[in-house]
């Protein structure tokens, strides 16, 4: 809802949820009051407020999971039963393609994601070819589902996607090290 740091120039840079243009004023008073004393007295009312913000409900998503070559829906059911046990309840989906860029190599793109709050996991489109194998695509929706069956968590103030325990699992995956280098070549393709 909030952060907080000091630029080079010593210089408070604030950003907030855009809910605080209609905050009281009390609450600005001691959000300001805050960031120039740090007293923790200040930040009271201004984290009253922030709990009090209900997020927006999650854009509905459709999903759409028979490409042109893999089927998604298939593929999640074979990787959840392989590794999972068939215990993880969560939605699988193509993304949306994303134009190219002229004369420009990509140098990382997201092959796939997972969204908590749509309980939703995307495929980069351009992993539906038929020179990208199937056990690539697999394992991008196992890395995936890893992140549902082994959230994030907050450490040091910083979110942690990719734990110690969430790369160990990741590498029980069968060749894992193959894996990583088909994702190499395949954005050398993209």
């Amino acid at each position: 809802m909030i952060s907080v740091h000091t630029d080079a120039q010593g210089f408070i840079i604030c950003r907030m949820h855009e809910a605080f243009l209609s905050a009281p004023s009390e609450v600005l008073r001691a959000l300001r009051s805050y960031l120039l004393t740090r007293r923790k007295g200040f930040w009271e009312p201004v984290a009253e407020f922030a709990q009090a913000i209900t997020p927006a409900p999650p854009r509905e998503v459709k999903e759409t999971r028979v490409g042109r070559v893999y089927d998604l829906g298939r593929l999640r059911e074979a990787v959840n039963a392989e590794w999972f046990d068939s215990t993880l309840d969560v939605r699988i989906s193509w993304g949306r393609n994303p134009k190219r860029r002229l004369g420009k190599r990509n140098t990382s793109i997201a092959f796939g994601s997972y969204t908590k709050a749509t309980n939703l996991i995307r495929i980069h489109p351009r992993l539906d070819d038929s020179e990208v194998p199937e056990a690539f695509v697999r394992f991008v929706i196992y890395h995936e589902m890893l992140h549902v069956k082994i959230p994030p968590h907050r450490e040091n103030g910083r979110w942690i996607y990719h734990s110690p325990a969430f790369r160990k699992a990741e590498k029980r995956f069968p060749e894992f090290s193959r894996m990583e280098q088909i994702a190499t070549r395949i954005l050398d393709r993209l």
